[in-house]
């Protein structure tokens, strides 16, 4: 899975360096399987997680993607 691998390298790479509230958006489909895939961007789910001081604070989906 190409996605789990974008996921595990930003992760690894990226997350513990953001400093304030920041919102990372457009996941990888394959890496969220239960979300709805993006309107516009092929192979991306309409997903966000909220990160603060480099620790994911909740990951969250749209209500209007759940069936």
């Amino acid at each position: 899975m190409p996605g789990k691998l974008v996921e595990e390298l930003f992760e690894a790479l990226c997350a513990t360096r953001l400093d304030g509230p920041v919102f990372i958006r457009d996941y990888p489909i394959d890496t969220s399987p239960l979300t709805r895939q993006h309107r516009t961007k092929p192979g991306v789910a309409e997903k966000w997680d909220l990160y603060i001081g480099g620790w994911s604070a909740r990951p969250r989906i749209p209500s209007w993607s759940i069936r």
